[in-house]
């Protein structure tokens, strides 16, 4: 089955979880983008988004390999991506 809730979450300086975060939904579809400023708040985030029911988070390349691979560890129920840059 297809994902139907997904997040990316957008880690820069000044970012806070709780003000600078946008949804957009339809009847199939329900994205949630969110940004953080350092990978406790991507934590917590990303911990309020799998309790949400969201499948698929994709974290923005401002994020480690070490840190993407801490959150996949953490939330194992939900693919974790990270954006990269060549």
């Amino acid at each position: 089955m297809a994902p139907t809730r997904y997040a990316f979450i957008i880690k820069a300086p000044g970012y806070r979880r709780k003000t600078h975060a946008a949804k957009m939904k339809s009847p199939a579809f329900h994205a949630e983008f969110v940004g953080v400023e350092d990978f406790d708040e991507a934590l917590a985030a990303a911990g309020t988004l799998v309790d949400s029911g969201t499948q698929v988070i994709e974290l923005c390349g401002g994020f480690s390999a070490q840190e993407a691979t801490k959150l996949r560890r953490r939330f194992p129920d939900c693919d974790i991506g990270r954006v990269t840059y060549p």
